[in-house]
């Protein structure tokens, strides 16, 4: 089979992040409201307890806390997209390989068994293929033809041992845990360069 190859470009990041900075958002939010009260509470009464203090810090923490976040997420951004990586996607019978190529050559390599999928997911833009609950591959449907993204969602469908079904916000998920048992220790995945961008 052809390579299926996916550049890391900023829609793939935005993608890759968005529940940390819908997160974020909402942590600044709830901050602000917390911050508020405790604020308001502390002049509309004589005396300032304990709870106002509890809140205002707690606000101030959150609203820290995720500037913190969206700091951090705008640094590892930059610093992957101008590395100019492009993953390459391989499906093979009993495995995914795939391949960041880096100003033409091969800067990591990965290999992932079917059976160690964690989880699929697939938006509108892409198919997220998490070997583990905290990192996924994104595979851009744009740069895959009608065939392969049958394809794709097929070897998906069949290979991770549960099917994508539709959710209301029209993104197709599939949960399903590991069972160790079935891994055997040759077939873990390389110890190569393992990075999912």
């Amino acid at each position: 089979m052809n390579k299926i190859k996916t550049p890391i470009d900023k829609k793939l990041v935005n993608a890759l992040f968005k529940n940390t900075i819908i997160l974020s958002i909402l942590l600044i939010g709830l901050g602000a409201i917390l911050i508020s009260v405790g604020i308001y509470n502390k002049f509309s009464s004589d005396q300032t307890d304990f709870f106002d203090l509890f809140i205002l810090f707690i606000g101030l923490f959150s609203v820290i806390l995720s500037i913190v976040m969206l700091v951090m997420i705008g640094i590892n951004s930059k610093a992957t997209l101008s590395q100019n990586i492009v993953n390459e996607y391989e499906f093979n019978e009993d495995h995914l390989f795939v391949s960041s190529v880096k100003n033409g050559e091969v800067a990591g390599t990965s290999k992932l068994y079917y059976k160690e999928i964690v989880r699929t997911q697939e938006s509108k833009d892409f198919f997220f293929i998490y070997p583990n609950k905290a990192a996924a591959f994104l595979i851009g449907k744009e740069y895959c033809s009608d065939e392969e993204t049958a394809m794709i969602r097929t070897i998906l469908n069949a290979r991770s041992a549960s099917s994508l079904v539709k959710s209301d916000n029209s993104e197709e998920t599939s949960d399903r845990p590991i069972n160790n048992t079935e891994i055997e220790p040759e077939d873990k995945a390389d110890s190569g360069n393992n990075d999912l961008f």
